[in-house]
């Protein structure tokens, strides 16, 4: 049913923005300073937010998926291909998200009550997020804008204490390309590409669906970025938490944890169920579950330390993917023939070794960026020729 408005879009993307890992993400360009980190944190969600809002206008005309937007460049069986891939990275994601959220929760309780038990934490938060996910996103909206307003309180708040902080600035071990920095802030944004129809397919418009999901998502997650920036710089630490308990923020801090936590990680839940009905229709709500489980085990047995490897590991799959997708449907206007199918899988794969190959040594453009524009050229190249090639050979027959 598409009856979802602009309101709902920028509340959905606000809430899944601000969370614990964008402020760790943020952190990440603490060597860059105030001004070439707030730049490059601008133009990075500019950048990645309006590649991410151009996603999702695919859903909400053709009424899909991402998954399914993705089988419309790459056929049936890429559908199911790239199903599983999302599948796994967001169960990946939801780990994550509970390894974060329980180890806040840790360091919050110990500072405040002197408890600690991350087993326990994982778990709570893993229920809360289900039934998040099982509940509130479609059936009560008004919960979500709720949640989100007093997350944009809390988070003032917590900006507010930092940017009054007294603590002077400490030089930041290792140093960070602008390219480097950009990249990171491109690459948020897109790892939601393989969610934003899921969501989208239900706008009563692609104006109001794209407007809401940039501006929601561009405004709470380059203020995330800034946060992290701030910590990184006036305190030397990555850890939102950490700054949060020695400044006594108590309470607070818990709410920021668990709430951002929660409204970040039931996109991940819902779309990876999503994505597992994309490859064999399922009863969701035992998909869900299941996601969870999965999850919650996991979370309770990986650490933590590969985290700025696995957002490059996203951004090597799905964005040469999507710039094929993007590419055939606004230059092309997708036909989905098999010669399509073959050029896309050729493109895809050219464009996920070149990010491979260019990830550590990166461009004054990041990777992301020149790894899209390579991919949509070859690929447009690939069936502009292969196009012109097949119509010669079909008219000589």
């Amino acid at each position: 049913m598409k009856d979802k408005k602009g309101t709902y879009f920028f509340f959905l993307w606000f809430g899944a923005a601000v969370s614990v890992a964008e402020i760790m993400a943020g952190a990440f360009l603490g060597p860059l300073g105030y001004k070439k980190g707030v730049v490059a944190i601008i133009i990075g969600h500019l950048i990645g937010c309006l590649i991410l809002g151009l996603a999702g206008v695919i859903g909400q005309e053709k009424d899909m998926t991402s998954m399914e937007t993705v089988g419309l460049s790459f056929g049936v069986y890429g559908k199911y291909l790239f199903s599983f891939l999302n599948f796994v990275q967001l169960v990946g994601w939801t780990s994550i998200m509970l390894i974060t959220a329980a180890n806040g929760v840790n360091q919050i309780f110990k500072g405040v009550f002197g408890y600690e038990n991350f087993y326990l934490w994982v778990l709570i938060v893993g229920v809360l997020v289900y039934i998040w996910a099982e509940y509130s996103s479609f059936k009560y909206p008004k919960l979500n804008y709720i949640s989100v307003v007093l997350l944009i309180i809390l988070s003032l708040a917590m900006f507010f204490i930092l940017i009054n902080s007294n603590t002077n600035y400490v030089s930041s071990k290792e140093g960070v390309s602008f390219g480097l920095g950009l990249e990171l802030s491109i690459v948020m944004p897109i790892s939601w590409l393989p969610l934003i129809s899921d969501y989208t397919k239900h706008g009563v418009s692609k104006l109001s669906s794209f407007l809401g999901s940039f501006f929601g998502y561009f405004i709470a997650s380059s203020f995330m970025y800034v946060v992290g920036l701030l910590c990184s710089i006036k305190f030397n630490e990555i850890d939102i938490v950490n700054v949060l308990v020695k400044g006594n923020f108590g309470i607070g801090a818990l709410i920021i944890v668990v709430l951002s936590t929660v409204t970040t990680t039931f996109l991940d839940v819902y779309s990876a169920s999503i994505s597992v009905i994309n490859m064999k229709e399922l009863n969701k709500k035992y998909v869900t579950m299941f996601i969870m489980v999965i999850s919650i085990i996991l979370a309770m047995f990986i650490n933590m330390e590969q985290y700025e490897n696995f957002l490059y590991l996203i951004g090597a799959v799905f964005s040469p993917l999507f710039a094929v997708v993007l590419s055939d449907y606004f230059i092309l206007k997708n036909t989905n023939s098999n010669l399509n199918v073959i050029g896309s899988f050729v493109s895809f794969i050219i464009g996920f070794v070149f990010y491979i190959l260019i990830k550590d040594t990166g461009t004054i453009f990041g990777v992301t960026i020149p790894v899209m524009v390579l991919t949509s050229s070859v690929s447009l190249l690939l069936k502009k020729v292969g196009g012109a090639i097949y119509g010669n050979v079909k008219q000589s027959m």
